[in-house]
Parts: structure tokens; C-alpha cells; sequence
């Protein structure tokens, strides 16, 4: 069995959303025929194209299986030193948005907390020990479009 960063065993995203009610055995089977065929295709990627949930609702699935939290507003949450830290290249090559960083930690909004490539490099940039919490790609997006367009109408000055 996979573990979680924190050491647990690590529930498949399935099960979890079965156990919660939100989805039936059927659907999970259906999107899981899918992934089967077109392995590039994220598991919860699937299951939000086919209806059966929400995005935000597999967020918190992912960040439950993680244990790790869900943040539904980045821009609540984002502070102006943690914007400046990341590269701007950085945060849209690996679709994360930097919340907060204090005592050598530094919060990434992820789609994906799992993705070692974009915490090691990240890391490597900030000097800072990256932890990683579950954002929708949709919110993700919407936060890069607006602090790290070409025109920047936020305040935040990124590098």
C-alpha cells in the first residue's frame, strides 16, 4: 500500500469518494475503464468531466488522501513575500501558486502535492523546505493569469 506524506497508508482517491457517498462503485469503475485507456488523463481529472463531481469536491478528496488542506481561496491566503519568492517562470512551468512562507517554509497551492519534480525545483529556487496543499488547476490558473500575466495590475512584483 502507497503511504502519505505523513507516514499513513494512503487510501486510493476511489475509495475515498465511495466512503464519503459521493460516488457509487459503477462510477469510480467507469473512470477508472477510462484511465485504463488514456493514462495521461488524471483520475480526478475524469471524474469531474464525466459529471460526477465537482472539482472542488476532488480537490478535498485529494487533499483528504494527502493529509494534507484544500484551499478554495488562494488569493485569501496569498501573501506578497511567499508571490515574490517563486520565479514566475517557476510557479506557471509547474501550475503552483506560493501562499506563505515564514521560518524557512514555504506553501504551495498545488494541483498535485505529489509532484516531486515541482517541490524539488522550487525548493532549489527559494532555499525553502516546501509544503504542499490542494488547490483546484481552475483556481491555480486563475491566480497565474492575474499576478503573473504580462501586465500586472496586482501590486505583487514577481520576478
Amino acid at each position: 500500500m502507497l503511504k502519505s506524506r505523513a507516514g499513513g497508508p494512503r487510501r486510493q482517491l476511489g475509495e475515498i469518494l465511495i466512503t464519503s457517498g459521493i460516488l457509487s462503485r459503477d462510477q469510480i469503475n467507469e473512470a477508472v475503464r477510462i484511465q485504463v485507456s488514456d493514462p495521461q488523463r488524471r483520475f480526478g481529472t475524469i471524474i469531474v468531466d464525466l459529471g460526477y463531481a465537482t472539482e472542488d469536491v476532488i480537490g478535498a478528496a485529494l487533499a483528504a488522501q494527502q493529509h494534507t488542506r484544500f484551499v478554495e481561496n488562494l488569493e485569501r491566503e496569498m501573501t506578497p513575500e511567499a508571490m515574490r519568492l517563486v520565479p514566475q517562470k517557476l510557479a506557471i512551468h509547474h501550475r503552483c501558486v506560493p501562499l506563505t512562507v515564514g521560518d524557512g517554509t514555504l506553501v504551495m497551492a498545488m494541483v498535485n502535492p505529489l509532484d516531486l519534480i515541482a517541490i524539488e525545483d522550487i525548493e532549489r529556487a527559494t532555499d525553502a523546505s516546501v509544503l504542499p496543499v490542494v488547490a483546484t488547476a481552475s483556481a491555480i490558473d486563475r491566480v497565474l493569469a492575474k499576478y503573473y500575466s504580462k501586465t500586472k495590475s496586482s501590486g505583487f512584483t514577481t520576478r
